[in-house]
């Protein structure tokens, strides 16, 4: 498993490895999303792209970029707020913020990508 002991040594090994102004490349999970669950489930660390961007630095490396994989374009729908009782349509516009939360787990970007550069 990925440690936060054995991410600090990968980084720090990756800094002394590469030549001055040469770039890596780190894919991870993205942690807010259901893929990350599962992999912290098998207790897995998912670094956020912020820790893991500070610990590169702190390793003596630079972040030149933070991309997102694409988001995927399946999404669960909502319900129809078009609706004359405003009560209804309060309890329509609670759903459909709970839909979109749902929709930003299970379909946001499932991973990030940092390209990380030695000075």
């Amino acid at each position: 498993p990925m440690t936060a002991p054995v991410l600090d040594a990968t980084l720090r090994e990756l800094a002394r490895a590469l030549q001055p102004d040469g770039v890596a490349v780190i894919e991870s999970a993205n942690p807010a999303s259901f893929a990350s669950f599962l992999e912290a489930s098998g207790r897995n660390i998912v670094p956020a792209p912020d820790h893991l961007a500070d610990q590169a630095i702190l390793a003596g490396l630079e972040v030149e970029e933070c991309h997102y994989a694409p988001l995927p374009a399946r999404h669960l729908a909502g319900v129809s707020s078009d609706l004359s009782d405003p009560s209804l349509r309060e309890i329509a516009a609670g759903v459909n913020d709970l839909v979109a939360q749902l929709n930003d787990v299970l379909y946001g970007p499932q991973e990030y990508v940092l390209i990380l550069r030695r000075p």
